[in-house]
This record gives structure tokens, C-alpha cells and sequence, in this order.
């Protein structure tokens, strides 16, 4: 419903190695589409919320997508 699912960085990664990892994550997020593409936040919360400050930086706006736990589904949400 949303599209294909492109790992930003691998499950492997800590956040305690920053400069690998934040490498990795502007390199993937770069070809982020503001208009087009969402977050999916998963995992590391020091790793989503690098994400979202480099997105941040980048990006007026971006969606992001929430688990809705009744629905048992995904919605779209445009962060500021």
C-alpha cells in the first residue's frame, strides 16, 4: 500500500559506532522523496530518531508512517 520497503541501515548497526552510521543514513536518506516516500520507524530509537533529525534538516516536511494497533495497520502522517 505504501511501496517498497529499503532498509536504511542494517539491524547490525549500533549507535555506539555514530560516524558509520551516520554515514550510512544520510547516504540512504539522500535520495529521500519529501513528496513520494515515508518513514517507517523500526528498531534502534537513537538510530530513528538520527533519521528523522537528518530528514529534519533536509526537509520542510516528510511522512512518516504510524502503527495503528485497532485498525492493525499502517497510516501516513505528515511531520513538520
Amino acid at each position: 500500500k505504501f511501496g517498497e520497503i529499503k532498509e536504511v541501515c542494517r539491524p547490525s548497526f549500533s549507535i555506539a559506532s555514530l560516524s558509520p552510521v551516520q554515514e550510512t543514513i544520510e547516504k540512504t536518506l539522500s535520495k529521500f522523496d519529501s513528496e513520494n516516500d515515508y518513514l517507517l520507524p523500526v528498531g534502534d530509537p537513537l538510530i530513528i530518531a538520527k533519521c528523522i533529525s537528518v530528514l529534519s534538516k533536509k526537509h520542510k516536511s516528510f511522512r512518516i508512517l504510524k502503527w495503528n494497533k485497532k485498525a492493525q495497520s499502517y497510516s501516513g502522517h505528515c511531520v513538520y
